[in-house]
């Protein structure tokens, strides 16, 4: 399995416990998880790995659709790394990757998606 392939299935178990319908949009390693319908902003979560070492971050953010040019950018979002007292980073073929995955969506993340 590749790390794409593994990114997908974390997100595919996390996407039930979250509200609303989210589905993962995108290509390879732009692959996002996506709160549906859009709006006027879109909603995502998603992945990025290190280019020095086999761990990588969770990232959630917002993005307005009403921009030039759209990307999955971290414009009015975070990286798991910046939430106090969270882990600094995360190997998605660990025991508890997923935990992670949820704790921070959950936990950090939607809290401030909602706002």
């Amino acid at each position: 399995m590749k790390l794409r392939e593994r990114w997908h299935q974390l997100a595919g178990e996390l996407a039930p416990s979250l509200p609303g319908r989210w589905s993962l949009r995108g290509r390879g390693k732009q692959t996002v998880l996506v709160r549906e319908p859009w709006d006027w902003t879109v909603s995502w979560i998603g992945f990025d790995k290190s280019a020095y070492s086999d761990e990588g971050w969770f990232l959630a953010a917002v993005e307005p659709l009403v921009l030039d040019r759209f990307r999955w950018a971290l414009s009015y979002g975070m990286r798991m790394d910046e939430v106090r007292g969270g882990p600094l980073g995360v190997n998605l073929w660990s025991d508890n990757a997923g935990q992670v995955l949820h704790d921070f969506v959950h936990n950090a993340a939607l809290p401030e998606l909602d706002q």
